[in-house]
Formats: structure tokens, sequence, C-alpha cells
């Protein structure tokens, strides 16, 4: 569930660490921190676009679909610039048409940011869909750890990716029996 400040607007939650570290600006820092000068930075405009959210900057967090909050979480650690982006099961509670859409994004920007993202998921397809590599946790350690190999855009009609769902599900199913 994304963590978003209610007293926020989309753009300043974005922007949120840069009251703290103005370092984070790209040029100018704005003149306060009212919506709409935060709203005009580039660096907030580039991540608003991105995300899907050009018309949606002064809104705040009460307003928002699940969707829509779980981009603007996004957003905010996007703007930090990391190397590395962390995301536990944040598609979960969200509906198919919601997810799909989501997941689509997300591999966008992957595509875009370069960005290496530890994705964790109970979802074998979504696993599949979004991941490079893919490894399966038990209680001890890892219990499987495979590269895969499937071009993008991946289908999950496609007949290899069946095969590498159907070893996921063999590979978790082993022992709960």
């Amino acid at each position: 569930e994304p963590r978003l400040m209610p007293w926020l607007t989309v753009a300043q939650n974005i922007a949120f660490a840069a009251r703290h570290d103005p370092s984070l600006w790209d040029g100018d820092v704005p003149d306060g921190s009212s919506a709409k000068s935060v709203e005009a930075q580039p660096k907030v405009r580039t991540l608003l676009r991105k995300l899907g959210l050009e018309h949606d900057g002064c809104l705040y967090p009460a307003q928002l679909s699940g969707g829509m909050a779980q981009r603007v979480s996004l957003g905010r650690t996007l703007f930090y610039d990391p190397d590395l982006i962390l995301m536990d099961e944040p598609f979960s509670a969200l509906d198919y048409f919601t997810r799909r859409n989501l997941q689509h994004m997300l591999l966008q920007l992957f595509d875009t940011e370069k960005k290496t993202i530890l994705f964790v998921t109970h979802d074998v397809e979504e696993a599949l869909l979004l991941g490079d590599r893919i490894l399966v946790l038990d209680g001890t350690g890892i219990k499987a750890d495979r590269v895969l190999c499937l071009p993008r855009p991946r289908k999950a009609t496609d007949p290899a990716f069946q095969t590498l769902r159907q070893e996921m599900l063999e590979i978790l199913s082993a022992g709960e029996e």
C-alpha cells in the first residue's frame, strides 16, 4: 500500500525528499513549497509525464485511485534517482487491469531509466512477465535461481512462457504435499 502524505499534492509527494535535500532538484530550487511551484519544476513535470499523471499534479491522495497512488509512490522513489529500487508486492492490492497497466508502465520505465529493480511478488506470472532473474525463496533460503532468456515483450500464451510457468509452479509446490 502506498504511503503518501495526505496533506500534500501529487507533485509535492513526488518531490517530498527535496524539502530536506535541495541538491535533489535539477536546476533551480522552487520558490516556496506551493503545489504550483513544485509542479512547475522540470524534474517533477518529467516524472508526472512518465507516470501518466501530467494532469494530476495538484490532486491530493484522497482523490486518487489505487493505481494512481501507486504511481505517485513510485515517482517519489524515482525523484531520488536511485540505482536500486525495492518494490515489495506493489501491485498486489490492485484490480487485474490496473495491475497489468502498471506492470507495462514499470517495464517502460525500466527500459528508459535502466534501474535495477528488486521486485517481490507471490504471483508467478507477474514474476515471469517482469523479471530477468527469479529467485524462489523458502524459510531456509534460496530454493531456485533462474535467469530468464525470454525476449520482451513477453506473452503468457507463448509456449516458452508456459513451460517456465509450469517449472516455477513445480518448484513452489515441491514439499507442499
